[in-house]
């Protein structure tokens, strides 16, 4: 970029800055030169406004379940499972549960090869889910260790 350029684009972006209240420098503009016409910004609600927008609560907000996970079962019914999924590559699927007694996981939507097995590790347990099985249905055992009860495989 030439000098004569660059000296054009940091005159017009101070200009811009000062147009709306924001200056980041002393520096004046050298005459002959159009400072930028100021971008419309959307203005801030009135305070009247402010209270019907409300930010989200990161601790109150329920994590989405992936597509490819299905809560079959729960181990306390009446209180709220969750699963927390990270896909770890090369095709590895990291699973931490809470309150979930069977899961069932499909291949649809996983960025993993359908021609290959892969990895299961849930709640720190290793899983291997063979490449015959579409579909597979884990139960977690009274004493905590998850077993493939059923797999199905890809309809045709």
């Amino acid at each position: 970029m030439n000098a004569k350029l660059f000296r054009r684009l940091t005159v017009a972006g101070v200009a811009a800055l000062s147009a709306v209240g924001l200056v980041c420098c002393s520096r004046t503009i050298s005459p002959g030169v159009e400072p930028a016409p100021p971008r419309v910004v959307e203005e801030a609600p009135e305070e009247s406004d402010r209270s019907a927008v409300k930010p989200k609560d990161p601790t109150t907000e329920k994590p989405q379940t992936p597509p490819y996970l299905a809560v079959v079962e729960r181990i306390q019914s009446d209180g709220e499972a969750r699963i927390s999924a990270t896909i770890d590559k090369p095709r590895k699927l990291v699973l931490d549960t809470d309150n979930v007694k069977r899961i069932q996981i499909t291949r649809e939507g996983l960025p993993f090869p359908r021609d290959r097995s892969i990895v299961l590790r849930v709640d720190g347990q290793g899983i291997e889910w063979t490449r015959q099985y579409f579909t597979v249905v884990l139960e977690r055992s009274s004493t905590g260790v998850w077993e493939v009860v059923r797999g199905e495989s890809a309809k045709p």
